[in-house]
C-alpha cells in the first residue's frame, strides 16, 4: 500500500486564537504551541455539511509567515483506507483542527484553533524550497538542483510534482522551462520589499503514474 497524506494549507487564510484561562496570546505564541504539540483533533466537513472530528497526529513546515501541516495514512493497521476525512476532504478543502493543554489549575489552560484550506496528497512530491546563493546564481546550478529533485520524487514512486512561488520571480521562467505549467493562483498572497502585493502561482509538472 502506497503512502496518502494529506496537507493543511493555514497561510494567510489562516485562524489562530488561542487562549490561557481566556485570555488570548499572539500568533508567534500560537505557531509555538503548535511546534510542540504531538496530536490535535482535526475536523473536516461532510458532504452534508456536518463536521466529522477525529485525532490526528501532524508534522509542521513553515516557510516565513507560512505554516502547513501534514499528516499520513500510512501503513499501520486499519479497517480501510479509503477513510472519511480524505472523502470529505476531495469533496470540501475546508478544514479546522485544534491543539490544547489540559490542566487542574484552570489558569493553565490553552488551546489554539487553526482554519484553512487542504488537499489530498496521493503519490505526489512538493518543492518548498529551492535556493542559490546569489553570487552562484545564472550558472545552471538551480536546474541542476530542480533536475535531481525531479528525478529523485519519481525514483521514490511520485507521479506528480507541485510547487508554489511568487508571480514575478525570475525562478517562473526555470520552472516552465524544466516542464511545469500553472494549475492554480491565490490572489495577493505574497507582500514584496516594494510594498506591492503579488499572486502566489501553483506549478505542476506530471513525472509518471498518476492515480
Amino acid at each position: 500500500m502506497r503512502t496518502r497524506s494529506s496537507a493543511g494549507d493555514l497561510g494567510s487564510v489562516a485562524v489562530f486564537v488561542a487562549g490561557t484561562y481566556g485570555d488570548l496570546v499572539d500568533r508567534d505564541e500560537a505557531v509555538a504551541r503548535l511546534r510542540e504539540a504531538r496530536i490535535g483533533r482535526l475536523a473536516t466537513v461532510t458532504p452534508e455539511g456536518r463536521p466529522h472530528v477525529v485525532p490526528f497526529v501532524f508534522a509542521l513546515v513553515e516557510r516565513g509567515s507560512e505554516v502547513r501541516a501534514y499528516w499520513a495514512v500510512d501503513r499501520k493497521p486499519k479497517r480501510t483506507t479509503d477513510l472519511a476525512r480524505i472523502r470529505n476532504l476531495e469533496g470540501n478543502a475546508v478544514v479546522e483542527f485544534v491543539v490544547d493543554g489540559y490542566a487542574e489549575d484552570w489558569t493553565q489552560l490553552w488551546w489554539v484553533r487553526c482554519s484553512g484550506s487542504a488537499r489530498v496528497i496521493a503519490d505526489e512530491a512538493e518543492l518548498l524550497l529551492l535556493a542559490v546563493r546569489r553570487g552562484n546564481q545564472r550558472r545552471g546550478i538551480g536546474k541542476l538542483l530542480l533536475d535531481r529533485f525531479s528525478a529523485n520524487a519519481k525514483l521514490r514512486g511520485a507521479g506528480r510534482l507541485h510547487l508554489e512561488v511568487r508571480e514575478g520571480n525570475h525562478a517562473v521562467k526555470l520552472y516552465e522551462d524544466s516542464g511545469f505549467t500553472l494549475v492554480g493562483r491565490r490572489r495577493n498572497y505574497y507582500s514584496g520589499p516594494d510594498g506591492r502585493c503579488y499572486d502566489a502561482l501553483t506549478l505542476a509538472k506530471i513525472v509518471g503514474e498518476v492515480e
